[in-house]
């Protein structure tokens, strides 16, 4: 596969957005390490990178500075909004 694809297949990533600098290099590890670990490409968009997409966008809005740092309230509240936006299939908020 070459980068093109790889681009492709990915939503928008917008690291420039307003969380704090340790999620943001949270993120850039995981989605490197999805990338590059992940073949099958339809697993790799709909299993992890939607997902990291709407944790993205969940940390930004609750203000959350480390996702290492989560507590059961916030993991359960971000699995509700995975389930919401991506249905209940394939959905792994862990």
């Amino acid at each position: 596969m070459n980068a093109k694809d790889v681009e492709s297949e990915i939503p928008h990533w917008d690291l420039g957005r307003d969380v704090a600098q340790t999620v943001k290099l949270q993120i850039d590890l995981l989605l490197n390490y999805i990338v590059k670990s992940v073949k099958n490409k339809e697993e790799r968009r709909n299993r992890y990178l939607f997902p990291l997409k709407y944790l993205l966008c969940y940390v930004e809005n609750s203000g959350l500075q480390n996702i290492l740092k989560m507590d059961a309230d916030q993991e359960a509240e971000f699995a509700l909004l995975l389930r919401t936006q991506m249905g209940e299939s394939n959905v792994n908020a862990t």
